[in-house]
């Protein structure tokens, strides 16, 4: 293992640390939403942005131009590369539904756009405590809407997301069926959370092997972002509802994760479905890899595998 490498699962099993101390401060049947909230401010002052996760993100590459926009009222980064193909990317990033790491999200957002030469729109939604669901999935949905105003055609837009993203990004989809709006050309969920009741069993099998994620955060998510909703709502548990008539999906999940089950199960379900489905699994990866390209080679191999799976589907 590389130094870098070293250094970076240590960060992790701080984060780990840090969210698992978070997680046991809240007791749903004493927890206020204000304590809540209070709790959920001191978690993010200590995960967010610590020195330690910001030294492995360097700035975005300085060819991609970045604004900042608002996008149907939500707050959205525009990652523009400096020939841009004809492609659209709706990123929705991860946080475990609490945290904002546009640190990472903005470097991400842009090695995407280099890679891909596609134009990355990275949607800044409301998070919870403070905004419960469905107020994260309402605001990707109005970015979304606001791409198809604005004249992007949905058969040349890809959505991404990872993790709590990678489950916006699935209530989205099922949420633009519902409403009979256009769905777009394909989708990329990574180590999603498919399913709120988190029934998988590698919650149980695999939960040693991840460095990043506690298992024990089920009655930390309910409460802190559904907040009374069932979590048989299909737009909080999109394993639930019904696939048919999705986009090609590439699905990518780590092999040391909790959330392994979540990708595996959904990827089933939805092949069963007459789906367009490619389950890429790398044994040897862990929660939202792809994010860390800058130490990892499996995860530069993974931007790649996801700008080639743009080009060809959309």
């Amino acid at each position: 293992m590389l130094l870098s490498q070293w250094f970076m699962y240590n960060a992790f099993g701080n984060m780990k640390r840090s969210f698992q101390r978070g997680f046991d401060s809240y007791d749903p049947l004493l927890t206020t939403v204000d304590k809540a909230i209070e709790r959920t401010r001191s978690l993010r002052a200590h995960v967010d942005f610590t020195q330690t996760m910001r030294s492995f993100f360097r700035n975005p590459p300085q060819e991609i131009k970045q604004e900042k926009h608002l996008k149907n009222g939500v707050r959205t980064l525009i990652s523009t590369p400096p020939i841009p193909n004809d492609r659209v990317v709706l990123y929705v990033h991860g946080g475990a539904f609490v945290l904002g790491l546009m640190n990472i999200q903005m470097d991400f957002a842009a090695q995407l756009s280099k890679a891909s030469h596609a134009i990355v729109w990275s949607v800044d939604y409301r998070l919870a405590p403070e905004y419960p669901f469905p107020a994260g999935l309402e605001d990707v949905f109005a970015v979304y809407k606001s791409m198809l105003s604005e004249g992007v055609n949905p058969n040349k837009i890809t959505l991404v997301g990872e993790s709590a993203g990678g489950n916006l990004l699935l209530g989205l989809l099922l949420k633009i069926k519902q409403e009979k709006v256009p769905l777009p050309g394909a989708a990329i969920p990574i180590s999603a959370l498919t399913d709120f009741n988190m029934t998988g069993e590698s919650y149980e099998t695999r939960e040693h092997l991840d460095p990043m994620l506690p298992v024990d955060r089920k009655k930390t998510l309910h409460f802190s972002y559904l907040r009374g909703e069932s979590p048989d709502n299909p737009l909080a548990s999109p394993l639930l509802g019904d696939l048919a008539g999705l986009p090609p999906l590439f699905i990518m999940v780590g092999g040391r994760e909790i959330l392994h089950s979540d990708s595996i199960n959904f990827a089933e379900k939805a092949n069963k479905a007459g789906v367009d489905v490619t389950l890429d699994v790398d044994e040897k990866m862990f929660h939202a890899y792809p994010l860390f390209y800058n130490t990892f080679d499996e995860a530069k191999l993974a931007i790649g595998k996801m700008s080639l799976f743009i080009q060809m589907k959309t």
